[in-house]
C-alpha cells in the first residue's frame, strides 16, 4: 500500500510543477501583453499628435525645421510635459533621389524615430497626392519583459506609424479672432444662406436656421453646436488651431484718404468714389447710388441698412474697417445689392442681417461674427490662412 502511494506521489508532484510554471507563463505573458499594448498606444498618440502639429507648420517653414518640429511634438506627447519633453539627439539622415536630406534618424527618449519629409508612399501615391504635403513619423522601441525573460523571451520591439496629409486653406470668407471659450465665434441662424469657401473660429462656433450651404470647411476651437434642418456642408466642421487674422490693417494703410469728416451720414444721397476716414461714427440708408469704388476707415460704428447698395472696394479690397470694440462695431441689415469686399471689424462684433444680397471676393474679419440674414450668396476672398491642416492617412 505504502508503495503505490510513493509511486502515485511521484507522479503528482512534477504534474503539479509543470502546472504551476503553464500558470506563471500565461500570467506572466497576459501581463508582458498589457506592457507592450500601453507602450504602444502611447506611442501611438504620440505619433499622431506629432504628425498632425508639425504637418500644421507646412507652409510656414523650411523642410527641416517641419522634422525637427515634429521631432520636439513627438517628444513633448511622449513625456506628457511639452516643457521638459524626452532629449532628442539626431543618429543620421536620411536622402532622396536628388541628393537632398528628405529625413532624419534620432534618439527620442528610448525610442529610435525616422521622420521623412517630404515623403510619398504607395498608398498616398494612388490618390495623386502632393508629396510636399506629406510627413511620415515611424518609431521602434525595445521593450523589457521579465516576466517572459524565465523562458528565454527577454524583450519585444513595438512599431509604430503616423503619415500625416497637409490640406491647404481654401478662400476663406468669415474669420473670428475671439480666443474666449465662452463665446461663439461664428453665431449663424436665419434662413437659406450659401457661402462658398470656409469659416474660420479662433473658439465655439454656432450654427442654427435652416437650409444654410457651406462648399468649404467650418473652423471651431473648442466645440460647436448644429440646429435646425437643411444644412449641407460639402466639408463638414474641422477642429482648428488659435490663428491670427489673415489681414492686418492699419487706418495708415490706407492713406491718403479723400474725404475726411467726423461723422458721416448717407440717405438717399448719391456716394462719390474714394477713401474716406471718418473720426466718429458712418451711417449708410435709404437707396445711396455709389458712383464708383468706395473704402470707409471709421473710427467709431459702421451702420448700414437701406436697400440696393451696389459696393465694391476702393483700396486693399476693403469696404468698411471699423475701429470700434462695440458689440456692432459693424451692423449691416442691408437688403438686396452686389458687395466686393471685406468688412474688418478687428477690436469689435460684425452683425450681418442682411437679405437677397450677394458678395464677391469678399468676406468679413472680426472678433466675433453674428449672421442672420437669409437667402444671401457670398464667395469667400480672404488672404490664405497661413498654415495647413492636417490629417493622418492611413
Amino acid at each position: 500500500m505504502r508503495r503505490r502511494l510513493t509511486s502515485r506521489s511521484g507522479t503528482i508532484l512534477p504534474l503539479v510543477a509543470l502546472t504551476l510554471v503553464i500558470l506563471l507563463v500565461s500570467a506572466g505573458a497576459t501581463i508582458e501583453v498589457g506592457r507592450l499594448t500601453l507602450a504602444r498606444n502611447c506611442m501611438q498618440k504620440a505619433a499622431d499628435l506629432a504628425v498632425t502639429s508639425a504637418v500644421s507648420q507646412i507652409d510656414a517653414v523650411e523642410p527641416p525645421q517641419v522634422r525637427q518640429a515634429a521631432a520636439e511634438f513627438y517628444g513633448a506627447n511622449l513625456s506628457g510635459d511639452p516643457d521638459v519633453p524626452p532629449a532628442s539627439q539626431v543618429v543620421s539622415h536620411i536622402y532622396g533621389n536628388n541628393g537632398e536630406v528628405s529625413g532624419l534618424v534620432c534618439n527620442i527618449g528610448t525610442d529610435r524615430v525616422t521622420i521623412r519629409h517630404p515623403y510619398q508612399d504607395a498608398v498616398t501615391s494612388a490618390e495623386s497626392l502632393p508629396p510636399n504635403c506629406l510627413l511620415c513619423l515611424e518609431a521602434e522601441r525595445e521593450v523589457e519583459l521579465p516576466f517572459l525573460a524565465i523562458v528565454g523571451v527577454c524583450t519585444a520591439t513595438v512599431r509604430v506609424r503616423a503619415v500625416g496629409l497637409g490640406e491647404p486653406s481654401g478662400p476663406c470668407l468669415f474669420f473670428a479672432a475671439s480666443t474666449d471659450p465662452s463665446v461663439f465665434g461664428i453665431d449663424w441662424s436665419s434662413n437659406g444662406g450659401t457661402i462658398f469657401g470656409d469659416a474660420h473660429s479662433n473658439t465655439m462656433v454656432k450654427f442654427s436656421g435652416s437650409d444654410h450651404t457651406v462648399d468649404g470647411w467650418m473652423d471651431y476651437r473648442y466645440s460647436y453646436t448644429v440646429t435646425g434642418s437643411g444644412h449641407y456642408l460639402t466639408k463638414g466642421f474641422r477642429l482648428g488651431n488659435v490663428m491670427d487674422y489673415p489681414i492686418n490693417y492699419t487706418p495708415a494703410d490706407f492713406e491718403p484718404y479723400d474725404y475726411v469728416y467726423n461723422n458721416c451720414k448717407f440717405n438717399n444721397h448719391v456716394i462719390p468714389a474714394g477713401v474716406y476716414y471718418i473720426a466718429g461714427n458712418l451711417h449708410i440708408t435709404g437707396a445711396d447710388v455709389v458712383l464708383g469704388p468706395v473704402t470707409f476707415v471709421v473710427a467709431g460704428r459702421i451702420q448700414v441698412s437701406g436697400t440696393g447698395h451696389n459696393f465694391t472696394a476702393a483700396r486693399n479690397n476693403v469696404l468698411f474697417y471699423s475701429l470700434s470694440n462695440s458689440s456692432r462695431a459693424i451692423d449691416v441689415s442691408a437688403q438686396g445689392g452686389q458687395w466686393t469686399g471685406i468688412c474688418f471689424a478687428p477690436n469689435g462684433h460684425v452683425s450681418y442681417s442682411a437679405s437677397d444680397q450677394h458678395i464677391y471676393n469678399g468676406g468679413i474679419v472680426a472678433q466675433t461674427i453674428e449672421i442672420t440674414g437669409q437667402d444671401f450668396t457670398a464667395h469667400g476672398m480672404l488672404p490664405p490662412l497661413p498654415r495647413f491642416f492636417s490629417r493622418l492617412v492611413r
